[in-house]
């Protein structure tokens, strides 16, 4: 939910500044991410993700 709303915020707030450390927390999070889904291997689980 927290790369949603700070995606959110860099499309939508013009005067939103981002600082290196915050852009950098950003990416570990997205990384982090990827590679949880990745992991999952059974299609229905991945579907049901979706869902939620």
């Amino acid at each position: 939910m927290k790369l949603q709303q700070a995606r959110h915020t860099a499309d939508y707030d013009n005067s939103k500044t981002w600082s290196r450390a915050q852009v950098w927390e950003m990416i570990a999070l997205a990384e982090d991410a990827i590679a949880a889904w990745s992991s999952i291997r059974n299609k229905n689980q991945r579907r049901i993700i979706c869902w939620i």
